[in-house]
């Protein structure tokens, strides 16, 4: 939309004109962005409790590992006794019984709905299903109502709130929306830190999804790629290194086998 004006605005001979016309958008812009927070931040309250309250420092002692879909996950080497967290399609990845899968875009999942929708995992497997402000990626009622075992929830984009107001990394997600930079991985890493375990381990999130595809499924890669979404990943991720350090000191973060990742957290490699 910013862009929108700008070309719009170029027609207009009048410096006045234009001037008048961009702080207009600016003002509705700014409005609508103040809505959708207040919107989502009271969704939120009402629902975050019954999704997220009772994993408040439930992993305590324990490993959480992080299993993306990047072609790294091929050469993972299950860690005993961890708890596995699935993002959208890692679900595939047969040699691990998955605890908990993170998606909130159904492009990522609708090929293998059938699946998805009966997966048990280790025999509870619990689905968080988001909802993001973007409607193109929303994942219908009607089919999180054929899914076993799922807790919904609400999420805001970094960035995604206008230039006036700055979503930030929350610190309590059972009463606030769930933060983002282009992927779930960002919110399944806050849900591990609200567990409070000992060790947080990432596994194929290459951050390379956009220009490689993925390990197993469709390996289409998309039309015209480019690395700004995946980009994009990866500055979310520098975020949540410093937000960590700050609120869980005492939990290690480690990549596996790590490719745009490396260096950011302690790697290692199998």
């Amino acid at each position: 939309m910013n862009i929108l004006i700008r070309i719009i605005s170029w027609f207009i001979p009048s410096k006045k004109l234009r001037r008048r016309l961009r702080n207009k958008f600016h003002r509705i812009n700014g409005f609508n962005s103040i809505s959708l927070l207040i919107s989502r931040k009271l969704d939120s309250m009402a629902l975050h409790p019954q999704t997220f309250g009772d994993f408040r420092n439930r992993f305590i002692d324990r490993e959480v590992v992080l299993v993306g879909a990047g072609h790294t996950l091929n050469n993972y080497n299950p860690l005993p006794n961890a708890i596995h967290i699935a993002l959208n399609r890692a679900f595939l990845y047969n040699k691990i019984g998955f605890d908990f899968i993170f998606s909130c875009d159904l492009k990522s999942i609708e090929k293998f709905l059938p699946q998805f929708n009966q997966y048990e995992g280790t025999g509870n497997c619990i689905k968080f299903i988001g909802r993001t402000e973007f409607e193109e990626c929303i994942i219908p009622q009607f089919l999180i109502d054929k899914m076993d075992s799922v807790r919904k929830y609400y999420s805001l984009s970094d960035g995604s709130i206008s230039n006036y107001i700055d979503y930030k990394i929350p610190v309590d997600i059972e009463r606030n929306p769930l933060w983002a930079c282009s992927t779930v991985a960002h919110h399944a890493f806050q849900f591990a830190l609200w567990g409070n375990p000992k060790a947080i381990y990432l596994v194929g999130c290459d951050c390379t999804g956009h220009m490689k595809g993925h390990f197993v499924g469709d390996e289409k890669k998309i039309d015209n790629p480019t690395t700004n979404n995946d980009d994009s990943v990866v500055d979310g991720w520098y975020k949540l290194k410093h937000f960590a350090s700050v609120y869980y000191p005492n939990i290690k973060i480690v990549s596996i086998n790590p490719i745009r990742l490396k260096g950011l957290f302690e790697d290692i490699y199998q």
